[in-house]
């Protein structure tokens, strides 16, 4: 169980050691082949390793801007970074997740909260969103 501070805010914070998972952040992006129609192609691209506190959730459903569905699998809390958008990948023990949500905890710029979804398998086309 987490160390959490309680120092008059809305939610707890997570401590700097309770980051204890390496979690990596990557960039996708996808082609399509012209002589195979449908045969998508996509790479993933390392751009940074941060430390990270995860934890599982249950039953946590989010919309995006065009109203689409999304089911939160995991919450994870990092440091704050600028430039960080849904647009980015979290790899973790070799599954991919995708950022439904990101939020400025506290508006301090120094933790972020990431509500992710696991990907799924590659092979479905489904899964490629």
């Amino acid at each position: 169980m987490p160390q959490l501070i309680y120092k008059q805010r809305k939610y707890p914070m997570v401590c700097l050691g309770d980051m204890i998972h390496r979690i990596a952040i990557n960039t996708r992006t996808q082609t399509v082949p012209i002589a195979v129609p449908g045969q998508y192609s996509e790479t993933f691209v390392k751009v940074l390793d941060v430390w990270a506190f995860i934890e599982t959730v249950k039953e946590l459903e989010m919309f995006d801007s065009s109203n689409v569905s999304h089911v939160v699998s995991h919450k994870m809390i990092i440091r704050w970074l600028p430039y960080l958008t849904s647009e980015y990948w979290i790899k973790y023990k070799n599954e991919y997740y995708k950022i439904v949500s990101m939020q400025d905890m506290e508006n301090e710029n120094r933790f972020q909260l990431l509500f992710c979804t696991t990907r799924g398998d590659i092979a479905k086309l489904s899964n490629w969103a």
